[in-house]
This record gives structure tokens, sequence and C-alpha cells, in this order.
């Protein structure tokens, strides 16, 4: 793991813009890397944000950017509907998806309390949150999204291109 880190690390320092790493530690003054993963994580996210317009899934890549140039987006739904959807996903039952959830439910805390020394994501981070329970289709979601990036940055992509997808 630590010849890993080191092929990372030294991957990223050979792309990183100059003088990200005094952004870095401006932008995070008040935090201490608790580890060389959450110094590889944050450094991966500037690394890759200066490249472009990017997505990012999870990984609180929105508590790391500057918030004007974010458009920070949470997915919700109740457990029941997360566990019924994983089950058939998976074809297992609902009892072990709602036990592979719980436990993907604490790897998820534990990272945020790690890296970020949060307790919760507080539903004042995001631009939105969209409760899934009543958006079934993902299209519906993904629409509504690209809708929302568009209103706060502009197009992503000319008129012409798009009308052709």
């Amino acid at each position: 793991t630590q010849n890993l880190y080191k092929a990372i690390s030294q991957f990223l320092d050979e792309r990183c813009p100059s003088g990200l790493e005094t952004l870095l530690a401006k932008i995070l003054r008040d935090v201490v890397f608790k580890s060389e993963y959450s110094k590889l994580l944050f450094k991966a996210i500037f690394t890759i944000a200066s490249l472009g317009p990017c997505i990012f899934v999870g990984r609180g890549a929105h508590l790391v950017l500057p918030r004007e140039r974010v458009l920070g987006v949470r997915l919700a739904c109740s457990n029941d509907y997360r566990s019924r959807r994983l089950a058939r996903m998976l074809g297992i039952s609902e009892t072990a998806a709602s036990l592979r959830l719980a436990h993907l439910d604490i790897d998820q805390k534990n990272f945020f309390r790690n890296v970020y020394n949060l307790k919760a994501a507080s539903k004042e981070e995001f631009d939105m949150v969209l409760y899934m329970d009543h958006l079934k289709q993902p299209d519906t979601a993904g629409a509504i999204i690209a809708s929302a990036f568009e209103h706060k940055f502009g197009p992503l992509m000319p008129a012409a291109l798009k009308e052709a997808l």
C-alpha cells in the first residue's frame, strides 16, 4: 500500500498545478491531514478539478473545492427504497441488502469523521437534495441536475451538439 501511495503522490506532484500546495494550505488552514490518504485525496480532487469541468461522486469534493465552482447535489431516499432497489440490482434478499447498506453507511460516516472531522453531511452543504423515492427514473434526476448545472454555470456544450445527441 505504501508503494501505491508513493506512486500516486509522484503522479499528482507531476501534474499538480504550480502553487496548488500553497492554495490547499490556505483553503484548508484548519485541516490537519490525518493520513497520507486524505492528503492524496485532496490533492487528487484539486488536480482533477483544474483540468476542466468534471463530476465527482462522493468523497466530499464539494467540501474541498471553492464553493462558487461546485454544484453540490445529494441524492437521498428512504431505507426501504434503498434496500428494495439494491436487492433487485444484486439479486439478493432485502434483508441482506439492508445489512449491506448499514455497513456502507457506517463506512461513510467513519470516512467523513476521519477525513473531514464531520459527524454527518449537513443538507446546507448542497445546492440541492433530490429525494429519489419520488423520482423513480434516474434519467429524471439526471435531467434536473443538468438543468441546475446549466442555470448555475451556463451551458456545458453548444445547443446544436446537444440536439444531435
